[in-house]
């Protein structure tokens, strides 16, 4: 039986508290980069009316590169739903007080 305070001959003591230490910003780049992606891609499959894929990116996890390809792939298709017109089409209302 091996003493507990010997590591495995296949692990030889790579992962230890300074490597965790070490990946924990990378971790947290990732998840921040995740939540950015994936609140950017809800929100245009939501608003071009895509349930299946608002669906599917709501359930599956890919560290951010299911939600970066959709919002690539569905970029001419977003500019082409054209939800917000150029405000050189939207005209200002006046006023008509008296």
């Amino acid at each position: 039986m091996q003493p507990y305070d010997t590591y495995p001959p296949m692990m030889n003591g790579f992962f230890t508290t300074q490597t965790a230490a070490a990946m924990l910003p990378v971790l947290f780049l990732i998840v921040a980069l995740e939540l950015i992606f994936k609140s950017f891609a809800l929100w245009r499959a939501a608003r071009m009316g895509m349930t299946g894929w608002f669906a599917a990116l709501l359930v599956i996890n890919s560290a951010g590169i299911f939600p970066l390809l959709f919002l690539v792939f569905t970029n001419a298709q977003y500019e082409a739903f054209n939800v917000f017109p150029p405000r050189s089409i939207v005209k200002k209302k006046r006023s008509t007080k008296a």
